[in-house]
């Protein structure tokens, strides 16, 4: 008992203690509600036609080793989203884990800003793709290794031992063929063991060239991992994505040399500042903006929780001797070698950090980062000061993973209900149909987070046995996508790492839209165009190209699987609506005036009044004029919704008195 009081008492065990506890109140609370985004759709889509084995050929294009990883990962998990968000977490929090014991090898006298650092940068909001956890896998499996092999190489060169020496060696040279093989930019990872080496040379030698001599001699048995993985990349390997061909990327170099480097030295300044100074203030203005007034109160709360367990951890323990021996100064320029030296691989691909959507080219830079930020927290003498100001910091930080979570998560809440109500409309599409979405939390930025769903529930099998291709495709909802409608052009065929085959056809449409937030999912039928007065113009514009044929009736409706798009929701309004939608559409009068009876009933009502034109043209068509004169107030409110019920119901086959009462009704002049 009293070796446990000891152990817990401990400051290793505090420092632990306080990664983990604040970096599962940063990354935890939205996990369960996470689904697929981005590039996860496709790649689930192929995992369900072809097994995991399709994972070699989907990788093979640039990164083959991510197959690797993915391979037993998906035997395990297989489409639930939730373990590999687990498995995401975990590797982000041992990579936070390696970087403390690194950094406690290196600065031995500064335990407490070591234990800031690597909570710095576990927590770091400058990456904010971590709720991407299919897909990103291997962004954040390649920075645990990465980082562990870096700890095992600091831990080798101070091993005595000859044995254990050369098989930690060898242990930091495989996770560092590991980290490279999943993310080759993350080579600037290099110049981090490279650094600390140095830094850790400092113990025994004195001077800046008997140290420089004691890290080159330390660095040359992992000079291996660098060596074999990029004459692998550039002689032996062919890379068919332009994004990562080394020799593509830098050819701009050899075409027009003086403006390349003034470009790459420009983006190098920028990103740097993004790296060091911005990334603590534009993600949690972009993230905490976009709460809601209750969110933001939570995300205050788990805030408050997180900064209370960091002040009990590191209230009692002020003492450090870290200004010693130029400790500052020398942590200084080599913070910003390691800021530099993390972002030129990036820079020379002509890329740079980009916090809303290239946030994950700051995840090498950021060790750097979080090493000039202790040296400045070193510099305020003042504990009382210095403790305020690491819990600011900490709280910026989860506020803006939590309020990251949040997003994410109630996009995927979002996407998810609108599938589950395209499920209660449309019993099955036509084999060969393209879709043109309007998603409401956001606008699809690839086809194939459109495509890949609408297969997912309508076709879950590939079409081809020779590659893999889906049943129904998509097409963008964008200016070009418009062009392409309005002036009937047809199929544009596209190949996706080589194994996925689409051909959009801009002739063959169905536009699925939903408004609003607060809307219902609408399938447009171009003969009878209906239109919310909140739509987008580019869907207006595409109204009457969307091919209503493309839903095959009198078949039975798909149930969407559960994962990723969950269990099926409250059957509220937006349910009576898609019944009642696809009962007009197979003129199934009787089952849509019973649907609305039934809403009624139970009090359900639209906030978008478009929402009434099933149930009028039910009314409609048995005259039921109390109905229809019930309706004429919440209908007329909306002068462009009128409009639409006045074209839409003179236009049935009606009796003379229900057609009178509609005129009076909904098409009399103001």
């Amino acid at each position: 008992m009293n070796k446990f009081r000891s152990l817990i008492k401990s400051e290793l065990f505090i420092a632990i203690f306080l990664l983990v506890a604040v970096s599962a109140i940063a990354y935890l609370p939205f996990i369960a509600h996470f689904s697929y985004f981005n590039d996860d759709w496709y790649e689930m889509f192929a995992t369900g036609t072809r097994g995991p084995l399709v994972f070699i050929d989907i990788f093979s294009v640039d990164r083959p080793a991510r197959a690797l990883l993915m391979i037993p990962l998906y035997i395990l998990f297989g489409r639930n989203p939730f373990p590999y968000n687990v498995t995401a977490y975990l590797f982000r929090l041992f990579s936070g884990l390696s970087v403390l014991w690194s950094l406690r090898m290196v600065w031995p006298q500064q335990k407490r800003l070591a234990t800031l650092a690597a909570l710095f940068y576990l927590i770091y909001p400058g990456f904010l793709s971590q709720p991407n956890a299919i897909d990103f896998q291997s962004h954040i499996a390649g920075l645990c290794f990465a980082t562990f092999s870096i700890a095992l190489s600091l831990k080798a060169v101070t091993t005595k031992n000859l044995w254990p020496r050369i098989l930690i060696t060898g242990l930091s040279i495989f996770f560092g063929l590991a980290y490279l093989s999943q993310m080759e930019y993350y080579a600037g990872y290099e110049v981090v063991r490279f650094v600390l080496l140095f830094i850790l040379a400092g113990q025994t030698e004195k001077t800046f060239f008997t140290r420089l001599k004691r890290a080159v001699l330390w660095y040359l048995p992992f000079i291996v991992v660098p060596l074999l993985f990029f004459t692998w990349r550039l002689f032996f390997f062919h890379d068919v994505r332009k994004q990562t061909d080394i020799s593509l990327q830098l050819g701009s170099l050899i075409t027009s040399p003086r403006h390349t480097i003034l470009v790459w030295t420009a983006t190098l300044i920028q990103s740097m500042a993004d790296v060091m100074v911005l990334a603590w203030f534009v993600p949690f203005d972009g993230a905490f903006s976009n709460l809601s007034a209750v969110d933001v109160f939570v995300s205050l709360g788990a805030a408050l929780v997180a900064i209370l367990i960091a002040w009990v951890s590191l209230r009692n323990n002020p003492s450090d001797s870290s200004s010693e021996g130029g400790w500052q100064g020398e942590n200084l320029w080599t913070g910003l070698v390691i800021v530099a030296g993390g972002l030129i691989p990036i820079i020379m691909a002509n890329r740079g950090v980009n916090f809303s959507d290239l946030s994950r080219y700051s995840v090498i830079s950021m060790f750097g980062a979080v090493m000039i930020l202790v040296v400045f927290l070193d510099r305020l003498k003042n504990f009382s000061f210095q403790l305020g100001f690491v819990l600011l910091l900490i709280g910026i930080a989860v506020i803006t993973h939590f309020s990251n979570g949040d997003s994410y998560a109630r996009y995927a809440d979002s996407n998810n209900m609108f599938w589950w109500q395209v499920s209660w409309r449309i019993p099955q599409m036509k084999k060969g149909t393209t879709i043109i979405v309007h998603y409401p939390a956001g606008q699809a930025g690839e086809d194939y987070t459109i495509w890949s769903p609408a297969d997912l529930i309508y076709y879950p099998d590939s079409q081809s046995q020779k590659f893999i291709q889906p049943a129904i495709y998509a097409a963008l909802l964008n200016h070009d996508s418009v062009e392409k409608v309005l002036s009937h052009q047809g199929v544009d065929y596209e190949t996706r790492r080589g194994s996925i085959h689409t051909f959009s056809n801009y002739s063959n449409i169905l536009v699925i839209t939903q408004s609003t937030p607060y809307s219902c999912v609408r399938v447009i039928d171009g003969n009878q165009t209906e239109l919310s007065a909140y739509e987008d113009e580019r869907v207006m514009l595409m109204a009457p190209y969307s091919q209503i044929q493309n839903v095959i009736p009198g078949t039975q409706f798909k149930t969407p699987p559960q994962f990723p798009f969950g269990s099926e929701p409250t059957r509220s309004w937006c349910y009576y609506y898609e019944k009642a939608s696809y009962a007009r559409q197979v003129e199934d009068w009787q089952t849509v005036s019973d649907l609305g009876d039934q809403a009624a009933k139970l009090g359900l009502v639209p906030q978008d009044s478009i929402e009434w034109m099933p149930f009028l043209q039910a009314y409609a068509h048995f005259g039921n004029q109390a109905q229809l004169t019930k309706l004429a107030r919440p209908m007329k409110s909306d002068p462009f919704v009128a409009a639409q019920a006045c074209r839409i119901l003179t236009g049935m086959q009606l009796d003379s008195s229900t057609t009178d009462l509609v005129k009076s009704l909904y098409c009399a002049s103001k």
